[in-house]
């Protein structure tokens, strides 16, 4: 089992791994919010695609997620926005509390009281 932050999200609740632990869903009894169980930097997903996964999110904003910036292969370097998951990124940091930092570099994030316009 994956140790998820507490309190722990009841099974089957919809929660977000990013960037790439989309299998982690199964493991973690959970299920993802999302239609995109994995995105990258780089280029490899489209501008509108992370668009649109920023436009799920605040839509189905789920209560808690992981964030794991460090796995992505634009950390640490300097490139435009685009070729980045900051925007992603960002969007969660405004409705989501940082709750614990992990030593992988991976974020435990709550929903922020009012987040995501509730």
């Amino acid at each position: 089992m994956i140790p998820l932050p507490s309190p722990r999200p009841p099974s089957c609740q919809p929660i977000f791994l990013f960037p790439d632990k989309g299998g982690f869903y199964f493991l973690s009894r959970t299920r993802n919010a999302l239609t995109y169980p994995k995105l990258f930097d780089m280029g490899f997903n489209s501008d509108a695609q992370v668009a649109d996964a920023m436009q799920q999110i605040a839509r189905k904003c789920p209560a808690v997620g992981i964030w794991h910036g460090t796995r992505l292969l634009s950390f640490g370097a300097v490139l435009p926005p685009r070729l980045t998951m900051k925007p992603l990124e960002q969007a969660l940091l405004r409705d989501y509390d940082v709750i614990a930092e992990f030593s992988n570099g991976a974020t435990a994030l709550r929903r922020k009281p009012g987040g995501c316009g509730l």
